[in-house]
């Protein structure tokens, strides 16, 4: 069972335990992953070859919160034939 980092790594500070280097990398490739997939969940997900409910667990074990991004909608634009 994979567990978080004891110790979260501070702003601004080099992380120095295994842990800490692995779990900012981590949030690294996490971040990269969701804007090169427009941060779509599930397509990260997907691009990452892991699970929805994988990638949420990592990103809530990691404390990373993307809440205030503005969500994306989907689907055809609605056209204003007025």
């Amino acid at each position: 069972m994979i567990t978080s980092p004891r110790k979260q790594t501070e702003p601004g500070r080099t992380p120095r335990t295994l842990s800490e280097i692995m779990a900012t990398y981590e949030r690294i490739v996490i971040i990269k992953a969701l804007q090169h997939n427009n941060f779509s969940r599930t397509e990260t997900a997907v691009s990452l070859g892991v699970s929805r409910t994988f990638l949420w667990r990592r990103m809530k074990l990691l404390n990373m919160d993307f809440s205030a991004l503005p969500k994306f909608v989907t689907g055809r634009p609605k056209l204003n034939h007025g």
